[in-house]
């Protein structure tokens, strides 16, 4: 029986990069369909990324996406507290 990696990695996309390319088009192309807005699908698939270069353990994609996320966090955090 085949496995999800072997199906989307050897046999559909090719290469783990490029299965990873067309899931970030296929799920962002899924949240702006759904009406999600512009800011969120762009941070869904930062963070989606962040994972998928976590797991494959590429420290130049990884840095700047977290790095990017903890800002974005930071600054989500103390305008919430402004607000209140």
């Amino acid at each position: 029986m085949m496995d999800l990696y072997t199906l989307f990695i050897d046999n559909v996309f090719g290469s783990f990069w490029m299965a990873v390319v067309a899931l970030v088009l296929i799920n962002g192309l899924i949240l702006v369909m759904g009406g999600v807005s512009g800011y969120s699908v762009g941070l869904f698939l930062g963070i989606f990324l962040l994972a998928m270069a976590l797991g494959y353990g590429y420290n130049i994609l990884t840095v700047p996406i977290l790095i990017i996320v903890i800002v974005w966090s930071i600054f989500q955090m103390t305008k919430f507290i402004e607000e209140r």
